[in-house]
């Protein structure tokens, strides 16, 4: 309790939080505990009527969010969990969670731009929501366009994936994210790397007995590259690959025996 003394020296109780009615015979000690208690006890009350959390790297950027029971309001921002937002830069993007659980009823979509004669290539390290077998409830659409146009559309992903992520290549600079999510299951949400690669790969129809694919032309290749090429063969004919050069960058996992850096891989 905070008190004061009156014309006597004798304490009677004062007003909470009236700290220039705290008694000045007090010892330091009991002063300062009296002030400090009431302090925390009206931090506690504005606490339970609304907590403001701003973000960003400086003021005027990253905008604000406020929470209360029952309501969600949020600002565009750039910060890796907000909610939407436009992406100029390679970074990690994730869905907003709350208690280790992606949000409910939201509905998220980042416009992610690579520069000019780049593509963007969005590949998902950790993907847990709501399973369902045609994704109706939680889901992920990336679209190979500025606009979520329906035509543009490259697929929808729900469900447990973490065990074979998905990897996502626009055609061009431009790439939109749609992250959409009911009332109901809530899983951990979504973590993905946003980079920037160099347009190559491809499908090439191998019309020739012989022929030769060689990347890149001359030099060294670029850095962050996710390149694949499809090769078909004419009908009834099968292709045989054969590797005469191989010059890229060693980084072999003894544990996991595998390439995590710099890697070839070939598929049937």
């Amino acid at each position: 309790m905070v008190w004061a003394c009156n014309e006597d020296g004798k304490r009677e109780d004062a007003k909470e939080n009236d700290r220039d009615e705290v008694c000045k015979k007090n010892t330091a000690r009991e002063t300062k505990k009296a002030m400090r208690e009431a302090d925390n006890r009206k931090c506690a009350s504005e606490r339970r009527r609304m907590e403001v959390i701003k973000g960003g790297r400086k003021e005027g950027e990253g905008g604000i969010l406020l929470n209360w029971p029952g309501h969600r309001l949020e600002t565009d921002g750039d910060d890796d969990d907000a909610c939407g937002g436009n992406i100029t830069e390679q970074r990690l993007i994730k869905s907003p969670v709350n208690n280790n659980q992606h949000n409910s009823r939201v509905r998220c979509n980042w416009l992610i731009t690579a520069p000019v004669g780049k593509r963007v290539t969005l590949r998902f390290t950790s993907l847990k929501i709501e399973q369902h077998m045609s994704c109706n409830y939680d889901y992920i659409e990336p679209y190979d366009d500025k606009t979520t146009s329906e035509k543009k559309r490259m697929g929808r992903y729900c469900g447990d994936l973490d065990s074979d992520p998905p990897t996502i290549h626009s055609t061009g600079r431009y790439l939109s994210l749609l992250f959409v999510t009911d009332g109901s299951s809530q899983g951990e949400g979504f973590l993905a790397s946003v980079m920037f690669t160099t347009v190559c790969g491809g499908i090439t129809n191998v019309s020739q007995q012989s022929q030769t694919l060689r990347y890149p032309a001359s030099g060294k290749y670029a850095t962050f590259l996710d390149c694949a090429w499809t090769l078909v063969a004419p009908l009834g004919q099968i292709v045989q690959l054969q590797i005469t050069s191989l010059d890229i960058a060693s980084c072999f996992n003894m544990s996991t025996a595998s390439c995590d850096c710099d890697y070839l891989e070939v598929l049937n």
